[in-house]
């Protein structure tokens, strides 16, 4: 087992959140809060026994996705301006098809 494995933790939108250790995916595993995970086994725990002598067994997938709030930078002002959206539109009226030179 590697010590120092890394979980890639993503939210629902499937956005990069942290890097877990095994213990931290683990818990958010046998809790119950991973939505969908991605990628081999990076590693198998594996617990007691219980009543009927079955062995418990943990496998931890290399990307987990949890559930949780997907923030949006609503205050996120574009940097645009008439020159720019035009030059983005090689210099060519939305509205009416015409195209015009950059000095208009």
């Amino acid at each position: 087992m590697l010590i120092n494995t890394r979980i890639l933790r993503l939210n629902k939108a499937g956005v990069p959140l942290q890097w877990l250790d095994r213990e931290q995916a683990a818990t958010l595993l046998v809790k119950g809060l991973v939505l969908w995970s991605l990628g081999d086994t990076t590693l198998t725990i594996r617990g007691g026994h219980n009543r009927q002598g079955l062995r418990s067994v943990l496998n931890i997938p290399t990307i987990i996705a949890t559930n949780g709030d997907v923030h949006y930078n609503d205050h996120h002002v574009p940097a645009v301006c008439n020159r720019l959206l035009f030059r983005r539109d090689r210099n060519t009226c939305m509205y009416c098809g015409d195209q015009f030179s950059q000095d208009k």
